[in-house]
């Protein structure tokens, strides 16, 4: 019964045999090409990761990490799943310098922390990861409060009380809402803005 069946139809696929045959060529190489594509990017990602993880083991807890090696990997790995922690990285680096940098070389300070902005804007754009993204919004406050304390100070303490603000309210559990809460209230404070004007 089976072998009558097969019989049959492969008589009635006889002339029709050249478009059964581009069909099934088709079906192979698109097979082909989705195997080959998440191969690469498995592999892609993973070469992302072990980038990064080497930049962090290379430099060691004794070492200050350099912001520039982190956005070296973003441009590297700029469609990895990646490249927002590494932008992430990078902000929090340039916020840290900004913030050191701020008695003693405004303009330098000024130039790191809107780095720090431009970083924190880039992870913000990228990912959907909603840890990340609070990471981000939170630095994104930092900054704008530390630029208050250099010549570049217009409207920064403000920024810092709206992007605080934007923290509390898009992650009302999230791990920044004490730290959030307790800058916002120092901020709102006459005399924390009579201390910024005289940095």
């Amino acid at each position: 019964l089976l072998a009558t069946w097969v019989a049959q139809t492969v008589e009635k696929l006889k002339p029709h045999s050249n478009s059964v045959l581009a069909v099934v060529l088709l079906i192979v190489l698109v097979w082909a090409a989705v195997t080959l594509w998440r191969h690469y990017s498995s592999s892609g990602s993973q070469l992302a990761w072990e980038a990064f993880d080497q930049v962090l083991d290379s430099s060691g807890p004794q070492m200050a990490y350099n912001p520039d090696t982190f956005e070296k990997l973003v441009d590297e790995f700029p469609r990895s799943d990646m490249a927002p922690w590494a932008s992430a990285t990078a902000g929090d680096l340039y916020l840290q310098q900004g913030c050191e940098q701020i008695l003693r070389d405004k303009n330098n300070a000024s130039n790191n922390l809107q780095k720090a902005l431009d970083s924190y804007d880039t992870v913000l754009k990228q990912t959907q990861v909603d840890p990340l993204r609070e990471r981000a919004a939170f630095g994104v406050a930092r900054a704008h409060e530390a630029l208050a304390g250099t010549h570049r100070a217009e409207n920064e303490l403000q920024k810092a009380i709206e992007a605080y603000e934007t923290v509390l309210k898009s992650w009302p559990k999230g791990a920044y809402v004490a730290m959030a809460t307790r800058r916002l209230e120092e901020l709102r404070l006459t005399d924390t803005k009579r201390c910024y004007d005289k940095l």
